[in-house]
């Protein structure tokens, strides 16, 4: 097992690459998006993003399993078992962004409608963008399961640096499809580091078959409960993004806009500490992996603390500094309220995903259960502050849950299977 230093060393340096594409998305989102798109419209921005993630679903379910066999095969030196699997899992990520391609060219436009979306030229942006954002989770998972740190590090940085140009070009111009199109030039700098990072693994001298037999089984027995749990995860995200767009005005949904992508900010050191200890509780020991699934909640809830309680002491009057925030400055303490809520929900994808690494997903008896009443809440909603509310209640709660698990297993490690 790598010594636990290395999970903080490649979090430094994956969180240091990853504030790149943050600071650009911050920079988008909060600058050249407001002085380019009518509030009328802001609103729409999420849904169609998570309209796009959620045709991904298929792909995403499978970058788990892809993450932690190539992470078990490399502790095994099984480099052959490595190149078919890599091959294996990209034929099958490019049939599936086809279909996909598909379902998003058939459902555009009415789901465009629904979003009140009209801008000319849309569905085939939309098209392109849902096809090469797809992939990103899939390369992402290759680089992560062979712990290729390095190359996540710098392609992060490049793919950043190209969204910025392409969105600070296009946006003023296309509003809608030039904020696409820049997650299209990210993702393709993406595609182009991995293939590079993985140069060797796609040419090592070992025959390439169908991930089948023994692996293969095992692969998909562990992809059904896994399935169960990202399915309900992204639907009750894509859910909430579209509640929000249908249930409440023009106004608010702007609003929520932007106390979620200031909100964003809260789970940054979270999401980097995570995607480097995946492979790292894949093959730790049971008591290893509650060490580090404790400290990764610990830093990810001081996180979110630290950057809820600067927002609540200082946002306010720089928003009402800022001349395309101004009207959103009422809303501050709203922001700061969803930071820390981004930093629970945030402890909660850590828990899960760690228990996604030791294959042991019990935890789909209580949280699924959680994910969906607050997804059904929803529903009856209309008001900004209320929904704000009930999403902090609800997630608040999931935390509470797991932190009495974690203490349990705490208490008697030695007994239990993480």
């Amino acid at each position: 097992m790598e010594d636990s230093t290395d999970i903080w060393k490649w979090s430094l340096l994956v969180f240091l690459a990853a504030r790149c594409g943050d600071a650009v998305q911050a920079l988008v989102d909060l600058w050249i998006v407001p002085q380019s798109v009518a509030t009328v419209d802001l609103g729409a921005i999420l849904p169609v993003v998570s309209g796009v993630n959620i045709l991904a679903l298929p792909l995403a379910i499978v970058v788990v399993p892809f993450s932690r066999w190539l992470t078990i095969f490399m502790a095994q030196r099984e480099c052959g078992k490595i190149k078919s699997l890599l091959w294996t899992v990209f034929a099958g990520t490019f049939a599936a962004v086809v279909l996909m391609g598909a379902v998003v060219w058939l459902c555009a436009p009415r789901v465009l409608a629904v979003l009140r979306v009209s801008e000319a030229g849309f569905p085939a942006i939309l098209l392109l963008t849902g096809m090469l954002v797809a992939l990103s989770p899939v390369l992402d998972a290759s680089l992560q399961g062979l712990r290729k740190f390095g190359t996540v590090a710098w392609s992060g940085a490049l793919s950043a640096g190209a969204r910025l140009v392409v969105s600070f070009a296009l946006i003023p111009v296309r509003t809608f499809g030039g904020y696409l199109l820049g997650l299209v030039a990210a993702s393709a700098v993406k595609m182009t580091a991995t293939v590079i990072g993985l140069r060797r693994e796609l040419r090592v001298r070992a025959s390439v078959r169908p991930f089948l037999g023994a692996d293969g089984r095992n692969l998909f027995r562990y992809l059904l409960p896994l399935a169960v749990s990202l399915t309900v995860w992204n639907l009750a995200m894509g859910w909430q993004a579209m509640m929000v767009r249908l249930n409440l005005s023009d106004a608010e949904s702007a609003a929520y806009f932007f106390i979620n992508r200031f909100g964003d900010v809260g789970q940054w050191a979270g999401l980097s500490l995570l995607f480097v200890a995946f492979p790292m509780v894949v093959t730790a020991n049971a008591e290893a992996r509650n060490r580090i699934l404790r400290r990764l909640l610990a830093l990810t809830l001081l996180s979110g603390v630290v950057v809820a309680g600067a927002y609540w002491l200082f946002l306010a009057p720089v928003m009402r500094a800022v001349t395309l925030w101004r009207d959103y400055a009422p809303y501050a303490g709203f922001i700061a309220l969803f930071t820390f809520r981004y930093a629970m929900g945030t402890s909660v994808g850590a828990f899960m995903s760690c228990e996604q690494a030791a294959a042991n997903f019990r935890y789909l008896f209580y949280l699924v259960p959680c994910i969906v009443a607050e997804s059904v809440g929803l529903i009856f909603i209309h008001r900004l502050d209320v929904l704000l509310g009930w999403l902090t209640f609800t997630v608040a709660v999931q935390l509470v849950i797991v932190c009495a698990v974690i203490i349990r297993r705490t208490r008697a490690w030695h007994n239990t299977d993480i």
